[in-house]
């Protein structure tokens, strides 16, 4: 018997979820998937600009660290390529290769020998020196002594362009998600799609039926799911046997009450992005992203294809051809264990929800317990796949 199956959401965890049940070989589950805009929303806010597609936000991935998304990737025949960012920091004028994976032409040789100093214990305590379980990246970096200058002037804005997020909001991540992610990256180059995320949703969609504007406005217990179509004032509903919600945790916890106290714990940001069109002095900046710093917040501008793709802006930009915003998740040794709950192995004497039960499930970049980036996407889609008897392919 087919069992209805219904997908909220169209970034890449509800395009690759889509995905693989709709290529179930037994042909056992219907998928039908909503968004609430107009189009897909994993390159939604992507431009074409002189025949080149532009991700918007920035779709990096390192082979290290997301093991998974590499895996989907070569799996749809996408190729990809490598991309040595160049980061500049506008405090000091001092520019590295991503991964400082080779010595930077820097008119300082002394503030490089002094920073390759100070990177080196910060590498070797996240090798040898890794955070304990409950620890906050503020109280890691106390602990190992890392440089106060370093971690302000460099470290912080630096994974802040990774997290989109304050300095200050950083500080309360889980120590282990940063320690975490340089382990795993650490040497290895940052790739990026030739074509752009937008021909991996194209793939992905493949066959999968889409319905657009039409926001979800309550999930409710039994499989009953009610949503208003743009443009309309009715509210209409229809059951379905298996929901997957593939959106942030606030819209989460506003449309699915058994989670709407956890979903509270989980830390968020609006994040702005503005494009505009690079000026010929600076067309020799290609692939350079410039990191400005003032009262505890970073603004990242990648240089990219003649263009100039800003996040989180600290004042207004003249010359805006594009704007964009979106809900960025963060994290916080807090929403670390409400996580890690969710989607711990079902214990059958527990009241605590697990992703699930009921024929509910969540899915995102935030499901699973590291940063959030792509491979929480693909890790929680493929969590789905494998609950409901369907084989991964890659």
């Amino acid at each position: 018997m087919t069992r209805k199956v219904l997908i909220v959401g169209s970034g890449l965890a509800g395009l690759t979820t889509a995905h693989l049940l709709r290529s179930d070989p037994e042909q056992r589950y219907d998928v039908t998937l909503f968004e609430a805009a107009s189009s897909p929303s994993l390159s939604g806010a992507s431009l074409k600009f002189s025949g080149t597609h532009v991700d918007i936000p920035m779709r990096s991935f390192n082979a290290g660290y997301y093991p998974r998304l590499t895996a989907l990737y070569r799996y749809l025949r996408l190729p990809s390529q490598p991309q040595n960012f160049r980061f500049r920091f506008s405090s000091s004028g001092f520019t590295h290769i991503s991964n400082f994976t080779s010595l930077p032409h820097d008119r300082s040789w002394w503030l490089m020998i002094c920073l390759a100093a100070v990177y080196a214990h910060f590498t070797l305590c996240c090798f040898l020196f890794p955070p304990r379980a409950h620890e906050s990246l503020q109280e890691w970096l106390r602990r190992i002594r890392l440089s106060r200058w370093f971690v302000e002037e460099y470290l912080l804005p630096l994974l802040s362009a990774v997290a989109t997020c304050p300095h200050e909001k950083l500080l309360r991540f889980p120590a282990e998600d940063i320690a975490g992610y340089k382990r795993l990256s650490h040497g290895k180059p940052h790739l990026v799609l030739s074509d752009g995320v937008c021909a991996a949703e194209a793939l992905l969609l493949d066959g999968v039926h889409v319905e657009t504007n039409r926001r979800v406005v309550a999930v409710e217990e039994g499989g009953r799911v009610r949503w208003v179509q743009d443009g309309e004032k009715t509210t209409r509903s229809e059951r379905w046997d298996i929901i997957v919600l593939a959106v942030a945790p606030d819209v989460v916890g506003s449309v699915f009450p058994r989670l709407r106290e956890a979903m509270k714990k989980i830390p968020t940001q609006w994040v702005e992005v503005v494009t505009h069109q690079d000026s010929p002095a600076s067309r020799e900046e290609e692939d350079t992203i410039v990191l400005r710093t003032a009262e505890g917040k970073t603004e990242a501008a990648h240089h990219t294809h003649g263009l100039v793709v800003t996040t989180s802006p600290l004042d207004s930009k003249e010359g805006v051809i594009a704007r964009a915003g979106f809900t960025r998740v963060l994290r916080s040794v807090e929403s670390r264990s409400v996580v890690r709950g969710l989607f711990a192995a079902r214990d059958e004497k527990s009241k605590e929800w697990s992703n699930g039960d009921g024929g509910v499930f969540v899915v995102g970049g935030w499901c699973w317990d590291g940063m959030v980036l792509l491979e929480g996407c693909v890790r929680s889609a493929e969590a789905v796949a494998g609950s409901l008897g369907v084989s991964v392919r890659w």
